[in-house]
């Protein structure tokens, strides 16, 4: 078919045929010419590069030869879609035919790495080098020169910058390639180093290994969940979270970042806890537990277990503590003290499960761990009635235990208001709310909540 229709362009002449596209299309529009090297045409398109295809010559069963460019394509690229849907905008191609085989090749553009976007929310792009391999697939590989943002050792920058200025997220990326996934869909796929920059958070750098992200912008990671080193760590807020593993994902919350881990919730006590989901969310730029699950336990005596969560506030008036859950009337009372903020809070609070082993009892507390403007605190409180009484020595039984355990609190109420009517009454959002009705009880969580001074 080649054959013949370069038979057809010699028998007409090219000379006519040039006459012929310039009444057509316009002059210039639509270039011919032939020599003792080929036939060379060049086609100027709308948006202004030109197709030139030159020296073209067709050798029988043996295919043809020729060299195949774009030109303007560095100063005005041409957008292309490639595989499943992902964009790139070429700025170099540049293809070598002899004799039916590919003989050399320069294919660049900027490529549009989707899940990832800039402070305007416009795409980020990357440049890259495409060519086709000895099986036809084509690759991608990182361009030798770039005008994108690299780190002192040259890895190519990626950031995604959080919302309201609460950091960025980065990656150094150090290889990319297209990989088609056992869903048949392809996937660009990264390694390179990932930076996590949050105010008041120092994160760790964190290798990675096989990120891949569809033309969707759907993102996962080789095998799932990925194992961390056992040396990462993080310091959240005072306290030390060990990171074990890294997952992506994307719901109804946003894009995120997460990690598993453990975390140490009290200095010189062995009490911690398994941290699962810790998500910094890209859509909103927030940082979050999924929840926290704790464990402590002095053998034969007691043992504590349950799952918690987490309350981060910097609070700049009594409504921000109201609006996380916590009385507006200790405002004053967390450091810096006075009515100035802000006020920086953080604690983990919930309920558990207190086994006391020398009597095989299992009740319910309430607990609370972390600090109130760099105090610290520690509160454990149980209540239980017992419908049956436990049998403890010789005609002596349990019927019911109360108790609690509070460090760096002091609920200490002001004038007018006495320690009786802190008992008698519940808590109330200025402290004890007189009008309520009685609840008699010293071990309310909410009485407790006041930091000392």
């Amino acid at each position: 078919m080649a054959s013949t229709a370069l038979s057809l362009i010699e028998s007409i002449g090219v000379p006519i045929l040039q006459q012929v596209a310039d009444a057509a299309l316009g002059t210039g529009v639509l270039t011919i010419s032939d020599d003792a090297s080929g036939l060379s045409i060049g086609v100027t398109i709308p948006s202004g590069q030109t197709l030139n295809a030159d020296n073209v010559t067709f050798t029988g069963p043996q295919g043809f030869s020729g060299h195949f460019y774009v030109d303007g394509l560095d100063t005005n690229p041409l957008s292309a879609t490639l595989l499943d849907g992902f964009e790139i905008a070429l700025t170099a191609f540049d293809v070598t035919m002899a004799n039916g085989s590919l003989a050399a090749s320069t294919i660049g553009g900027s490529l549009t790495v989707p899940y990832f976007s800039d402070e305007s929310n416009g795409p980020v792009t990357i440049d890259v080098e495409l060519s086709v391999k000895q099986d036809g697939s084509l690759s991608i590989t990182l361009a030798a020169s770039t005008t994108a943002s690299t780190t002192s050792d040259g890895l190519v920058q990626l950031f995604y910058n959080l919302p309201s200025d609460l950091g960025s997220v980065e990656i150094d990326v150090a290889s990319i390639e297209f990989d088609l996934a056992a869903n048949k869909s392809w996937t660009i796929v990264i390694s390179g180093n990932l930076i996590i920059t949050v105010p008041n958070l120092n994160w760790p750098s964190i290798e990675l290994r096989g990120l891949g992200i569809d033309s969707k912008g759907n993102i996962s990671l080789q095998g799932g969940w990925i194992d961390l080193p056992n040396q990462m760590s993080l310091d959240f807020f005072g306290f030390h979270v060990g990171l074990q593993a890294l997952g992506f994902g994307n719901d109804s919350t946003g894009k995120w970042i997460g990690f598993n881990g453990d975390i140490n919730l009290v200095e010189g006590i062995s009490l911690g806890g398994s941290v699962q989901g810790l998500h910094v969310n890209l859509t909103h730029g927030t940082v979050s537990f999924d929840g926290v699950g704790i464990s402590f336990e002095i053998p034969g005596v007691i043992e504590i277990d349950g799952e918690i969560d987490h309350i981060h506030v910097d609070a700049n008036t009594p409504g921000d503590l109201t609006a996380v859950g916590l009385m507006p009337s200790i405002f004053n009372s967390i450091a810096p003290i006075g009515p100035t903020g802000p006020k920086s809070v953080d604690v983990f609070a919930g309920s558990v499960k207190v086994v006391i082993e020398t009597c095989d009892l299992e009740v319910d507390a309430d607990f609370i761990v972390g600090n109130f403007g760099g105090q610290s605190v520690f509160f454990l409180a149980l209540d239980c009635e017992l419908p049956v009484g436990i049998p403890l020595f010789l005609d002596v039984a349990l019927y019911g235990l109360q108790g609690l355990v509070a460090t760096g609190l002091d609920p200490e109420p002001q004038p007018p208001v006495t320690w009786w009517d802190w008992f008698k009454y519940p808590n109330g959002p200025s402290g004890p709310n007189l009008s309520g009705t009685p609840d008699y009880t010293a071990t309310d969580v909410n009485k407790w909540l006041v930091p000392s001074v």
